[in-house]
C-alpha cells in the first residue's frame, strides 16, 4: 500500500485510516532516506506534528500552514520533476542515436547525481530524527494493539554506487542509524543492500532500471527473498505443511 510522495506520517495515517481494516497479521514499513524530510514538509496532505517534544498531533490536509497560493504554484512544481529528467536525457539520446552534444548532457546528468550524493552526505536535523522515531514508536504500538507483527525495512539498495567496480556504497547515515533507532526501541529490522551488492557482484544485474533508481523485475525479486528470509528467521511465517493437496501449506495464513 505504497504511495509517491508519502512520509512515514502519511504512511502510519495509511495504515491507521485504512489499511488495518484488512487485519494484516504482518506490517512491513519500507522506509527510504527522503521519508525524513518529508515529514517536516508543509503542505496539503494529512501529517502528525509534534507538540511540546512529547506529543504526537494529528494535522489534516486543509490545515497547511502555506498560503493556498503557494501551495497551488508547488502543486505545478511537483510535476516537473527536474533530476529525474536530466537522468534520463542521456537514455532517450542514446536510444534514439540523436546524440548531438552528449558532452554536455552526460555532464548535466553527472551533476544531478552528484546533488544526489550530496543530500544523502547530509546529516537530518535532530528533529527530523526525532519525529521520525515518534512515529516508528506509534505505529509499532498500533500494529501490536491489532495483534500483528511490525517490521521497519530500510530501501538503502539505491545508494550502491554501480559505477564503482567493487560496487560500493554511497555514504548513506540514515539507514545506519534507523537501524540503530529500532536495536535501542526493540524493533525488527531488514537492510536490502547487502543482498543487491552480492547479486551485482555475481550476475552484473544491478536490480533497478537504468534511468531510475526505482527497484525493476529483479529488485523486487531480491527484496522478496530478504523479506522471506527474514520473516522465516523470525518464526513469523508459521509451519509449512505439505500435504496431499497439491503442496499448499497448510499453517500460518502469510506462508501461502
Amino acid at each position: 500500500m505504497g504511495m509517491s510522495g508519502m512520509g512515514t506520517a502519511q504512511h502510519l495515517i495509511l495504515y491507521e485510516k485504512f489499511a488495518r481494516r484488512f487485519k494484516p497479521d504482518i506490517v512491513v514499513y519500507v522506509m527510504v532516506y527522503n521519508d525524513l524530510s518529508d515529514n517536516l514538509k508543509k503542505y496539503l496532505k494529512p501529517r502528525y506534528s509534534q507538540r511540546d517534544k512529547d506529543k504526537l498531533v494529528f494535522d489534516p490536509s486543509w490545515r497547511s500552514e502555506h498560503p493556498k497560493w503557494k501551495m497551488f504554484a508547488l502543486a505545478i512544481v511537483r510535476r516537473f520533476d527536474i533530476y529525474h529528467a536530466i537522468r534520463t536525457v542521456p537514455y532517450l539520446m542514446e536510444q534514439a542515436k540523436v546524440i548531438h552534444n552528449r558532452p554536455k548532457v552526460v555532464k548535466a546528468a553527472q551533476l544531478a547525481e552528484g546533488g544526489r550524493q550530496a543530500y544523502l552526505d547530509q546529516s537530518p536535523e535532530p528533529i527530523a530524527w526525532d519525529l521520525h522515531e515518534r512515529l516508528l514508536l506509534k505505529w509499532k504500538r498500533a500494529v501490536e494493539k491489532d495483534g500483528a507483527k511490525f517490521l521497519q525495512a530500510v530501501q538503502d539498495s539505491n545508494t550502491i554506487d554501480f559505477n564503482d567496480p567493487n560496487a560500493s556504497f554511497y555514504r548513506d547515515p540514515t539507514g545506519v542509524k534507523v537501524e540503530s533507532m529500532c536495536q535501542k526501541h526493540s524493533i525488527e529490522c531488514v537492510s536490502f543492500k547487502e543482498k543487491f551488492q552480492s547479486e551485482f557482484l555475481r550476475t552484473g544485474r544491478r536490480g533497478r532500471w537504468k534511468n531510475d533508481s526505482h527497484w525493476d523485475e529483479v529488485g523486487h525479486r531480491l527484496v522478496a527473498e530478504v523479506l522471506d528470509s527474514k520473516l522465516r528467521k523470525l518464526g513469523w511465517l508459521g509451519e509449512e505443511n505439505t500435504g496431499s493437496d497439491g503442496g499448499c501449506p497448510g499453517k500460518g495464513r502469510l506462508s501461502q
